[in-house]
């Protein structure tokens, strides 16, 4: 029989509170017990329990599944314990945690087991002086011992000690989460969220919620994520999600539709793409099929995404490179720390020490990335289940340096694989990884995000610090869109 935590946590209190209690005759505090070394090392069958020794075993049982069931190690509970072993009052102080009401109810049947019916049951936070400190440190270690980016931030003339210093000052003032959330959004704007680093606000969460909650697919393929972002011990702002379907519906109305063109004197469709965004993907699953029904005289297709800061590989996969058939096969490396929370994400990539590797770039040991794997991507018509578009059209991709994330990779995939020319301005890279991890902050139960792993560019440069380069550059004052209709009237 599987029995769970609280079930455990009951049937072993019960069963020792009965052996103590029968001890004790008709309630008399001087009669013998059987000892339980393992939680009060003081009771031998000699020793006379006391008021006192009875309610420091009480405390120690409710500080016990605090701390392994909510996670809350600093949390004291206080009893107020009659002569005859009764337990009158239980006083619980959750610190920085505020506790949910769920959490709140299953302690109190909890205690109840342990104490009687009758006990009174308060709950408190003294938070005392810094309560978010320990968050913040921890943030601060995974950032030194994780995070692969801090010197390429100090290579851009960010101070990163100085902004250490400040923000721990800032933090020993603060004692409500909103402040210490809008304080960690502001801290993190000064590393400039570099590589995804940021702290998910609900909308981000929501959006989590909906990808490896409610997808059937991500749901069992990545069980880290899922088990974060349905971690009981997550910060009360995070609500789960009641419907997906009005979710997805709200994300939708937030984002543009897709904006299509066309230009007769160059006979190309023009395609503006605002986001790659996980929700849009059944959205504009169809926006080529229309696009080209309607002007069938197209011989050339731009996509747009100069404003396209990411969101989805699966956007791109399938709505802009599969309905055009044909297979493509597109790698890189990718290096990481490799470190308990790093590791956790990562178990499965079959990564392999950097040691080993004769042609390691020199930035890998710069950063102390230890490990590495080669991902590489088969996109096959094979896998499409769509309708495949026979033509020759030739395609164009509009970039800027507002592409990002996913759009990146789509940038990258288009470079490697000559898919589509490339026009406009540099990208803003970190598109070479998987989703970014996450951690979850102890205390205040909030989610910081960030890239874990650096992404190598095809000439050993770092895709996050370095991004990609068009395969025709604009000139000044000249946008991406004037600049290739340029070269097709010109062709």
């Amino acid at each position: 029989m599987v029995m769970s935590f609280w079930s455990k946590r009951i049937t072993i209190g019960a069963v020792f509170i009965m052996l103590l209690l029968n001890g004790c005759g008709n309630g008399s505090s001087r009669q013998n017990v059987m000892e339980d070394p393992a939680d009060i090392k003081s009771l031998t069958d000699a020793t006379p329990v006391t008021a006192d020794e009875y309610g420091k075993y009480i405390e120690k049982q409710i500080s016990d599944v605090m701390a392994e069931l909510l996670n809350i190690g600093d949390a004291e509970a206080e009893t107020i314990v009659s002569d005859d072993l009764v337990v009158q009052e239980v006083s619980i102080d959750t610190g920085a945690r505020e506790l949910s009401e769920d959490d709140k109810d299953n302690l109190i049947k909890q205690i109840k087991v342990f104490c009687g019916n009758d006990v009174s049951i308060t709950f408190s936070q003294e938070k005392g002086e810094a309560p978010y400190m320990s968050d913040y440190e921890v943030l601060w270690d995974e950032l030194q011992y994780s995070y692969p980016y801090l010197p390429c931030l100090e290579e851009k003339g960010i101070d990163v000690d100085d902004i250490y210093d400040r923000y721990a000052e800032k933090t020993k003032d603060i004692t409500e989460e909103d402040d210490f959330y809008g304080m960690l959004q502001n801290m993190l704007a000064e590393l400039q969220n570099f590589a995804h680093l940021n702290i998910a606000s609900p909308e981000d969460y929501a959006s989590l919620y909906n990808i490896f909650v409610n997808d059937d697919y991500y749901r069992e393929t990545e069980r880290t994520y899922y088990e974060i972002v349905t971690d009981p011990k997550l910060s009360k702002r995070y609500k789960i999600l009641e419907s997906s379907e009005q979710f997805v519906q709200d994300t939708q109305e937030q984002f543009p539709d897709v904006f299509m063109q066309y230009i007769a004197d160059c006979k190309a469709l023009y395609i503006k793409i605002p986001s790659f965004q996980y929700e849009l993907v059944d959205r504009d699953s169809n926006i080529v099929y229309e696009g080209l029904k309607k002007y069938p005289e197209a011989e050339n297709i731009i996509f747009d995404i100069t404003t396209n800061g990411g969101g989805s590989d699966g956007y791109w996969m399938e709505n802009l490179v599969a309905p055009f058939g044909g297979t493509y096969e597109f790698g890189y490396r990718s290096f990481f720390k490799s470190t308990p929370l790093i590791n956790k994400y990562y178990a499965d990539s079959e990564s392999k020490p950097v040691s080993e590797l004769s042609d390691a770039p020199e930035w890998a040991s710069e950063l102390g990335l230890d490990r590495y794997y080669t991902n590489t991507w088969t996109l096959s018509e094979e896998d499409f289940d769509g309708e495949i578009i026979d033509r020759d059209i030739k395609k164009w991709v509009l970039i800027s340096n507002r592409v990002y994330s996913a759009s990146e990779k789509f940038v990258c995939f288009c470079k490697a694989t000559g898919w589509a020319t490339l026009v406009g301005t540099k990208t803003s890279g970190d598109g070479l990884g998987p989703t970014p991890v996450m951690l979850l902050l102890p205390d205040s139960g909030l989610l910081i995000r960030f890239s874990g792993n650096v992404g190598e560019n095809p000439d050993g440069s770092i895709n996050a610090v370095a991004g990609t380069n068009p395969d025709i550059m604009c000139i000044k004052d000249e946008t991406p869109l004037d600049r290739c209709l340029e070269e097709i009237r010109n062709k």
